[in-house]
């Protein structure tokens, strides 16, 4: 079996940044800070290979980055929004949304003001969502061994992902026993 071979990058253009980002946002939704990685990265792996300096292409991102805001075609606000809410549905602590998000681009101030719009109930409806789709605490299809050490168990698994102890404890059952 032959191996593919890798295809040359192509010389970097007006046009040809245009068209990639424009495909780039046909797939994906993305941030601005994400859209700016992807165009960087073709213009390093162009440049390298047709010997340019990428310095000179930069500013033809700004510039497309710049139009596509002024649009609506990019719209950090609004994937913020979108995402929060899908990981929401999913079952993702509010921690683990914030690291997603800062990871994705997004400012510090802007999750901070979304997720602040986000209630004790929201964290508490998304670690239900979780232990169900993990079959922990009272979500479990089989007989506990030891309903203790089940338990904990549990617990240990919604703590890395990111809930606090007292929604854990809310959502696998109130046990007194691990009280101080």
């Amino acid at each position: 079996m032959q191996k593919k071979s890798a295809k040359n990058p192509r010389k970097i253009t007006k046009t040809y940044l245009e068209n990639a980002a424009l495909h780039y946002l046909g797939r994906y939704a993305a941030t601005s800070a994400q859209l700016i990685t992807v165009l960087k990265r073709k213009i390093q792996r162009s440049a390298k290979f047709h010997g340019h300096t990428p310095d000179e292409f930069y500013p033809l991102v700004d510039n497309i980055i710049a139009r596509y805001i002024q649009s609506g075609l990019l719209n950090d606000e609004s994937y913020t929004q979108n995402r929060i809410h899908s990981l929401r549905r999913a079952g993702v602590s509010q921690k683990v949304i914030m690291l997603k998000l800062r990871q994705k681009g997004v400012s510090k101030d802007m999750v901070e003001q979304h997720m602040s719009a986000q209630n004790a109930e929201d964290e508490h409806e998304a670690a239900v969502i979780f232990a169900r789709k993990k079959h922990l605490g009272p979500y479990k299809k089989t007989a506990k061994q030891d309903p203790r050490k089940e338990n904990l168990k549990d617990m240990a698994k919604m703590a890395r992902a990111g809930f606090s102890f007292e929604v854990i404890r809310h959502v696998i059952g109130d046990n007194r026993e691990f009280e101080e």
